[in-house]
């Protein structure tokens, strides 16, 4: 509880499960793991949910290129569409400043068109 904002918090561990920048810090992603990301962040923006804090660690991938979105903190469901664009430009934000931070990290704006791609596709 703070002045402003108040908030409960549920901790729970994703078994199996490795952020986006951890994976990219080993090797590239597959097609298969793109696709997982976008269609995710598709999902949860047709849902109407504007995540305040998209970022690649809040992003998780399995064994199995499922992909699972955290920390929805100070979240909260938006209408329109106008802000959706910026929600995505926010994660490319942080793979680009991960990519200046780690050296080896597997990340080239080259990769960005493979999201959005499978963010656009009607699924």
């Amino acid at each position: 509880t703070g002045l402003r904002y108040t908030a409960d918090m549920l901790v729970e561990w994703v078994p199996g499960t490795r952020n986006l920048a951890q994976v990219l810090d080993e090797r590239e992603l597959t097609d298969a793991e793109w696709v997982a990301l976008g269609c995710a962040i598709r999902c949860m923006h047709d849902h109407q949910v504007f995540h305040s804090d998209l970022n690649c660690h809040n992003l998780l991938l399995d064994g199995n290129a499922r992909a699972t979105i955290v920390d929805f903190d100070k979240c909260k469901r938006r209408p329109g569409d106008d802000w959706k664009t910026a929600n995505l430009e926010r994660l490319q934000r942080s793979l680009r400043k991960e990519a200046g931070r780690r050296p080896g990290f597997h990340w080239q704006d080259g990769a960005w068109p493979q999201l959005i791609q499978a963010y656009s596709t009607p699924v």
